[in-house]
């Protein structure tokens, strides 16, 4: 049975280091532990995060820069006390290098070396037929 995972993917900057954790759906919910986790792991939290448009972030996307802000991730964001910036609509460089660590766009396909200071959960029963 294949099950599709959300793939949640935080990337530093300037190190380079990142964080990746699978869910089964995106929700607000697995945006908000990816970021708990990815911050505990990295160990603090970036002064800036560059986002896509996605919908658990982005009510609307205006003229410009200008974004509708999804109350809950604006909660994050005052919470973890960063500022968030948003690439602009179908200008994939401004993502830099996240997306090319898969080879194809957004999906998760091919070879990730795993870091060995990036703490990955077993997931039992995800491949299980029950």
């Amino acid at each position: 049975m294949k099950t599709k995972l959300q793939v949640a993917q935080l990337k530093l900057s300037y190190s380079r280091a990142f964080f990746l954790r699978a869910y089964p759906l995106q929700t607000h919910e697995m945006l908000f532990d990816a970021h708990n986790h990815a911050f505990r792991v990295l160990g603090g939290v970036p002064r800036r995060g560059i986002y896509d448009n996605m919908k658990t972030a982005v009510d609307r996307i205006r003229k410009g820069k200008a974004r509708d802000i999804n109350t809950r991730f604006k909660a994050m964001v005052s919470h973890y006390l960063f500022e968030a910036e948003f690439c602009n609509p179908a200008s994939g460089w401004e993502k830099g290098r996240s997306r090319r660590m898969f080879r194809t766009p957004g999906i998760v396909s091919g070879k990730v070396r795993r870091p060995s200071r990036v703490w990955m959960p077993s997931m039992p029963g995800w491949n299980s037929d029950a």
